[in-house]
């Protein structure tokens, strides 16, 4: 079946960007458009099933990186609009909304969940990389910027993500990357 398409319409446009879950059991897929990533399951069947669609925003934007946490109960999903969203996975579908009619009619107008947190950078970067636990993220841009972030999921939403140090990678001579940072513990 080497290449099979194996799911016709994931999205409108083309993937810009793929991200499997520890054991490979859920799929994270969005398009150029960078608008919504959709979520699948891919060991229930031979082809892949749409769980859920997760919103990143209405404005397209470039999505460069798609991270689970380790117990894939939180996806991230960073921009370049310096963004990054983080995405409740517990739960069913359309976690924390009502269920029945409501929720149907709810998600077709919102057009999928929405993410529980959303950490700016602070710069638009066309790439950023993040790590994401159920507690925290790490988020490297392509400049060399570090930022070590908690998450608080019961915390108002406008400081679910709270900074806790910045520091920037700076490159000394060709081979080695030095940290240099504010902070005077190692």
């Amino acid at each position: 079946r080497w290449g099979e398409r194996l799911v016709e319409n994931a999205h409108k446009q083309l993937l810009s960007c793929l991200a499997l879950n520890g054991d490979g059991s859920l799929l994270a897929s969005a398009s150029q458009a960078g608008t919504l990533v959709r979520l699948w399951a891919t060991s229930q069947t031979d082809r892949p099933t749409l769980l859920r669609e997760l919103r990143r925003g209405t404005l397209e934007a470039d999505i460069s990186h798609i991270a689970f946490s380790r117990s894939s109960s939180v996806l991230s999903c960073s921009s370049d609009a310096g963004t990054i969203h983080l995405f409740s996975l517990e739960g069913g579908d359309q976690a924390g909304q009502q269920s029945g009619i409501a929720a149907s009619v709810l998600a077709s107008v919102q057009g999928g969940q929405r993410s529980f947190a959303r950490y700016d950078i602070g710069v638009r970067d066309p790439s950023v990389l993040c790590g994401v636990t159920d507690t925290g993220l790490v988020a490297v841009t392509s400049q060399g910027g570090v930022h070590v972030v908690t998450i608080d999921a019961e915390a108002p939403p406008e400081s679910r993500c709270s900074l806790v140090s910045c520091s920037q990678l700076a490159l000394d001579g060709e081979e080695e990357w030095m940290v240099d940072s504010s902070s005077d513990s190692d």
